[in-house]
């Protein structure tokens, strides 16, 4: 070939290391008989020994690859897919990557192949070029049907696929090109975090009283009606995701702390430990907080109470309450507070941001909130700092009081 120069046979020719006349960084070329095409990667070295020692080990790598009948050009989209999610499997049982993170990889992934077709070659993507997962971005947009943030997420999870492929040397880019996204001002706005009202979680409060009593509720749900409230209050008062608090096990429950309030009697804190494998940032982190009391009620109820048993387990020590018992009773609460859920855009996950919001109108700096909260400073800027009408007034006069771990005097 012409454009070919400084060519060098390495391995007895089964491989040949090369530059061209475009670049002085080394490439790497090989048949693969079955297929009976050329793999070519670049060495990304200028070196030569360099260039032969990376060329023999991707020829090494690649032949392992052929004798375990795995096909270099002529996997599908679905096949590449599967492979790339038995890998993310594993950083999953190590917790490199949570459970929750795993999902919206999963699902992002099967909408890649619901639109370029799961049985097309992962080669002929490459006809395209880069700009296929533009056109993917362009789908996603006029469809409508999918928020900003999500396309983004999208967007990073296939050319993780691609980069996955790339390194297995099966496809011949290292990403596709893709289309910087910029969340508008306005649809900022609307994705900022919907969280509850100050009186209306009040009010959710005393609801939950009635809800789980005997004399409002069934005898064969009380039971899982007291638990529900007890979550309830724990997730507003730890600021804590979901996730992390069905994963919660006794012996993440630290130590209570007894302290003397003058005007509300007695508070009980707990710290309470967030393991990485089960944080959505795969970070660990140790919080001190209000609800201790609520924790010490679960216990006392509970017939799980070994350290390793889940502190919302229900049927067995290793299973919490099925998740959609939670949703249920949480639907049905927010239909006696006459809240529009869909709307409003109202869920569990409202009371982490509802917890967050008190911290901030408690005028607890960002930094502080972002740690306790185990999320980033500019995710709390960017998706909590609703500045509303009650926080400005409290800017200007100084005078609307919440008690300093944002939750209201009179919740229970």
């Amino acid at each position: 070939m012409p454009f070919i120069h400084d060519k060098h046979e390495v391995l007895g020719g089964e491989i040949s290391v090369f530059k061209t006349k475009q670049s002085d960084v080394y490439q790497f070329r090989c048949w693969i008989p079955d297929e009976k095409k050329y793999v070519r990667q670049s060495l990304k070295t200028r070196d030569l020994e360099t260039a032969k020692d990376r060329a023999k080990k991707r020829y090494f790598e690649l032949m392992g690859n052929v004798q375990n009948g795995e096909k270099i050009f002529g996997i599908t989209v679905d096949e590449i897919i599967v492979e790339y999610l038995k890998r993310r499997e594993e950083d999953l049982l190590h917790g490199i990557v949570s459970k929750g993170r795993f999902t919206a990889i999963t699902n992002y992934l099967k909408q890649f192949s619901n639109y370029v077709g799961g049985k097309t070659k992962l080669a002929e993507i490459g006809k395209k070029e880069r700009h296929i997962l533009e056109e993917y971005v362009q789908f996603l947009r006029n469809s409508g049907k999918f928020k900003t943030t999500t396309i983004i997420q999208c967007q990073q999870a296939v050319n993780m696929l691609i980069g996955f492929a790339y390194k297995l040397g099966k496809f011949h880019l290292p990403k596709l090109e893709t289309q910087q996204i910029r969340i508008r001002g306005d649809e900022r706005q609307d994705i900022r975090r919907k969280t509850f009202e100050l009186k209306e979680y009040d009010s959710l409060v005393y609801i939950l009283r009635s809800f789980s009593s005997k004399k409002h509720a069934p005898k064969d749900e009380i039971e899982k009606r007291l638990l529900f409230r007890d979550f309830v209050l724990i997730a507003a008062n730890t600021c804590c995701r979901v996730g992390e608090l069905w994963q919660l096990r006794w012996s993440d429950v630290l130590k209570y702390e007894e302290i003397k309030d003058g005007k509300n009697g007695a508070k009980t804190l707990v710290k309470i430990q967030i393991r990485a494998e089960t944080s959505k940032v795969q970070k660990s982190r140790d919080i001190i907080c209000r609800g201790g009391e609520y924790f010490q009620r679960i216990y006392s109820r509970s017939r799980f109470t070994e350290p390793d048993d889940l502190v919302f387990a229900f049927e067995s020590a290793d299973k919490i309450l099925a998740k959609k018992e939670f949703y249920q009773m949480f639907s049905a609460c927010m239909k006696t507070l006459e809240v529009d859920m869909k709307s409003r855009k109202i869920s569990l996950y409202s009371l982490r941001h509802f917890g967050i919001s008190c911290r901030l109108r408690a005028q607890v700096s960002v930094f502080d909130v972002a740690k306790f909260a185990g999320t980033s400073v500019s995710m709390i800027e960017k998706y909590y700092g609703v500045f509303d009408d009650e926080m400005s007034r409290n800017v200007s006069l100084r005078e609307f009081k919440i008690e300093e771990d944002g939750i209201t005097e009179n919740i229970q």
